[in-house]
C-alpha cells in the first residue's frame, strides 16, 4: 500500500506538457524546400529560416537561401510557409503546411537564367530532447508543384527528392 501511495504522489507531481511555441521566434536551417526545383536555381546547401509561433499550433516561417561562394552558380530562394500542428506530443509535433518559394539564378543545366516558383504541401515532424526544448529538429516530406516561369510549364514533384531536414533554435 505504501508503494502505491508513493507511486500515486509521484504521478501527481510529474508534469507532462506539449512544447508550446506560441509567441516564440526561432532561427535555423532547412533543407529540401527548393532543392531540385524544376526550372529554378539550386543553392545546393539549403536555406536559412525564421519561424514565429502565432499560436500553440500555428507557426509561420520565412525562408532565404543563396550561393555566396565565388565559383558557385548564382542562386536565390525566397519563400514563406504556414505550418499547422495536427498532433502535439510532449516533445514532438506532427504538422502539415502550405508554402511557396521563389527561386532565381543560373540554371546549371541550360546555362541560362532560371526563375521558378514552388508551391508545396509538407508533412513533417519536429521534435526536441526533454532536457533541451529550445532546439527543434525536423524532418519532412511532401508534394510540390514547380512553376517554371521561363518556360511557362509546371511539374508535380516531391519536395527535395521526398525528404527534408531542419534544425531551429527557439528564443
Amino acid at each position: 500500500m505504501k508503494k502505491l501511495l508513493v507511486l500515486g504522489l509521484a504521478l501527481l507531481t510529474t508534469v507532462a506538457f506539449a512544447k508550446d511555441n506560441a509567441n516564440k521566434f526561432a532561427i535555423g536551417y532547412q533543407t529540401g524546400l527548393a532543392e531540385g526545383i524544376t526550372g529554378g536555381a539550386d543553392t545546393g546547401l539549403g536555406n536559412w529560416s525564421v519561424k514565429y509561433g502565432v499560436s500553440s499550433n500555428v507557426t509561420v516561417q520565412a525562408i532565404v537561401g543563396f550561393n555566396a561562394l565565388e565559383d558557385a552558380p548564382e542562386a536565390l530562394n525566397l519563400g514563406a510557409r504556414v505550418l499547422y500542428d495536427v498532433v502535439e506530443q510532449e516533445n514532438s509535433d506532427f504538422y502539415v503546411g502550405a508554402g511557396a518559394v521563389y527561386s532565381t539564378g543560373d540554371n546549371i543545366v541550360t546555362g541560362g537564367d532560371a526563375t521558378a516558383i514552388r508551391i508545396s504541401v509538407p508533412l513533417g515532424v519536429e521534435w526536441s530532447f526533454a532536457g533541451l526544448p529550445e532546439i527543434g529538429f525536423s524532418a519532412e516530406a511532401g508534394l510540390a508543384i514547380d512553376l517554371d516561369t521561363e518556360a511557362e510549364t509546371s511539374q508535380l514533384t516531391t519536395v527535395g527528392g521526398g525528404f527534408g531536414v531542419g534544425i531551429h533554435y527557439y528564443f
